[in-house]
């Protein structure tokens, strides 16, 4: 999916894209085995870490606040 040996600031953008919908259980990727494969490739990376984590942990927080308002 890369045009290059690089990763290049378009990745990290499609890769917040597909990001968000694997959190939010909106889309299953499962069937796509190179997108799987090089968004695993990203997940390996700190810059990946260091933007995506905070977004993983706001969904994290939204979960919570939905199970603590239907309950």
């Amino acid at each position: 999916m890369r045009a290059g040996d690089e990763i290049s600031i378009a990745d990290m953008q499609a890769a917040t894209e597909f990001t968000q919908h694997v959190l939010a259980n909106t889309y299953d990727l499962s069937g796509y085995a190179n997108v799987t494969r090089w968004l695993g490739v990203l997940k390996e990376m700190p810059a990946y870490a260091k933007t995506h984590t905070p977004v993983a942990e706001l969904f994290d927080q939204l979960r919570a606040s939905s199970k603590l308002r239907s309950s």
